[in-house]
């Protein structure tokens, strides 16, 4: 019963294989923020791009991701890249440092290297090789994320990319709008205990 059930599993695994071969982008983000990455600090403290696709989903840290991405000014996309063998973390931190500093916030991807079943990022030597109508809907898809043109309705076809959310890292600690909000919770459960005789 047990070799049955490996074999399934094998076959699933390799048909799955097979699926994401057949596309070029595998997974994406839109609209990350760049204030709630960690981007590290020395060789024990690495950065980390955390993703998931639910509440309820593993993390995917997408650091080491490849492919392209692009960033805005609130939704004003400014500029497109390549990620290389940097991987995306490291080609975001450069921008902190170059001409576009301080002139974007936020950051969208779209990732060769498809998510394993152990949630780590697939090997880029096995990224994609997609057939020309796949690439076509997805540089078209790519194009109409990233530029969200004005007069067209259609979203596009990612052809069985998954969308991956954003989750903020804890290292951050809170965001301000959550110290906001604490504080003022905070504030009403006194004024409410100040009331009462």
């Amino acid at each position: 019963m047990a070799k049955k059930a490996s074999k399934k599993a094998k076959k699933k695994a390799k048909r799955s294989s097979k699926a994401a071969a057949a596309r070029l982008v595998q997974c994406y983000g839109l609209f990350w923020r760049w204030d709630d990455v960690h981007t590290g600090g020395g060789r024990a403290n690495k950065g980390a791009l955390w993703g998931r696709t639910g509440a309820r989903s593993p993390l995917i840290d997408f650091r080491d991701q490849r492919g392209i991405y692009a960033l805005y000014s609130g939704h004003d996309f400014v500029y497109a890249g390549q990620i290389d063998k940097r991987g995306l973390l490291k080609r975001l931190i450069e921008h902190c440092d170059d001409d576009l500093a301080e002139r974007w916030d936020r950051f969208s991807f779209f990732g060769t290297r498809r998510v394993l079943d152990s949630n780590k990022l697939g090997m880029v030597k096995a990224a994609a090789t997609a057939k020309t109508s796949v690439v076509i809907n997805q540089l078209e898809t790519f194009l109409i994320h990233v530029s969200a043109p004005a007069l067209n309705n259609n979203r596009g076809k990612w052809s069985g990319a998954t969308r991956y959310y954003q989750v903020r890292d804890e290292r951050l600690g809170p965001t301000h709008a959550n110290m906001v909000a604490e504080l003022h919770k905070d504030m009403l459960k006194r004024l409410k205990t100040k009331k009462k005789p």
